[in-house]
C-alpha cells in the first residue's frame, strides 16, 4: 500500500470538505438542477437560500 504525502491527504481532504459545502444544497436533486445549480448560482457566486435540503437533520436535546 502506498501512503499519501502529507500535501495529498490534505488536499483530498480540503477538496472533500469543499464538495460537501457547496454539493449539499442540492444533494438529491436531478442531474438538471445540479448543473443549473453550478452554471448560475456557484459560477456567479450568487448563491440562493434554497427552501430545503433533502436531508432533514435534526438536533435531540
Amino acid at each position: 500500500m502506498i501512503v499519501p504525502r502529507g500535501e495529498q491527504f490534505r488536499g483530498c481532504l480540503v477538496g472533500q470538505c469543499l464538495g460537501d459545502a457547496v454539493g449539499c444544497r442540492v444533494e438529491g436533486y436531478p442531474p438538471e438542477v445540479c448543473q443549473n445549480f453550478v452554471t448560475y448560482e456557484v459560477r456567479l457566486k450568487k448563491i440562493k437560500d434554497r427552501d430545503r435540503c433533502c436531508y432533514q437533520l435534526k438536533m435531540n436535546l
